[in-house]
């Protein structure tokens, strides 16, 4: 709709500085955003969180907050103004806590891909669960899929072609440059596929697609925070 969202985070380095805050703002026509907005705040400060779209709808999925990690899915109405109604609890969730892990939607089937189950990298997992929003339930076992291997606080994207996940930290804690993809229009479970590597291991970093574009942008790389970009173009295979 036209609306960039900002929900909850961490206000600062102190990870327990955690905020419920939802705001937002309309993209205008030359790419410059209009003014800031506040909306209804989250039920309860959350961060490392991921946040997915709908038709008229975010769907808040996972995260850690006060009382710890979260398997919880948090879903409002979106107004035509881009204001939000207030927030309640999906009828679905995770069938395990995520943190720092990848969302995305297709249709009203949720991917949720590695993640921490915990803070710290030890808890890094390779689960891909695969659950179907406003549906009762955490999703039946047989919906948890998995990645080639265990990695947290990486970037994900969705794309036409597909899903990616890109670098992040393995179980070790040891940052990763490898990309990985599967398409959701393949056989089931997922079929992940190795991509060409990132320039150089990162982790913590944002990604997004633009047209037919890859960009990965800042992140932790070998040197310390990075605000190096990055941009690839997939083949329509991936």
């Amino acid at each position: 709709n036209g609306t960039l969202y900002v929900v909850g985070g961490r206000k600062s380095s102190a990870l327990t500085d955690v905020t419920s805050a939802v705001l937002y703002a309309k993209v205008l026509a030359d790419g410059r955003l209009g003014p800031w907005n506040t909306t209804k705040p989250l039920p309860a400060p959350l961060a490392m969180h991921q946040v997915v779209a709908r038709a008229g709808t975010l769907d808040v999925v996972g995260g850690v907050g006060e009382e710890g990690p979260s398997s919880a899915i948090w879903t409002a109405q979106v107004q035509e103004d881009g204001d939000l109604e207030s927030w309640s609890l999906n009828a679905a969730s995770l069938p395990a806590p995520r943190l720092s892990f990848f969302a995305a939607v297709d249709d009203d089937v949720l991917f949720a891909v590695g993640g921490l189950e915990t803070l710290g990298s030890a808890s890094a997992r390779r689960t891909v669960f695969t659950v179907t929003l406003d549906a009762p339930g955490a999703g039946d076992p047989v919906a948890t899929e998995w990645l080639p291997d265990a990695r947290g606080a990486f970037a994900g994207v969705h794309t036409t072609s597909g899903l990616f996940v890109l670098g992040g930290i393995d179980d070790h804690g040891q940052s990763l440059s490898t990309v990985l993809f599967a398409s959701p229009d393949d056989a089931k479970p997922l079929r992940w596929r190795s991509m060409p590597d990132l320039p150089e291991a990162i982790s913590g970093h944002v990604s997004t697609s633009s047209g037919d574009s890859i960009v990965v942008m800042g992140g932790n790389g070998p040197s310390g925070p990075s605000d190096r970009v990055w941009i690839a173009w997939p083949l329509p295979s991936g």
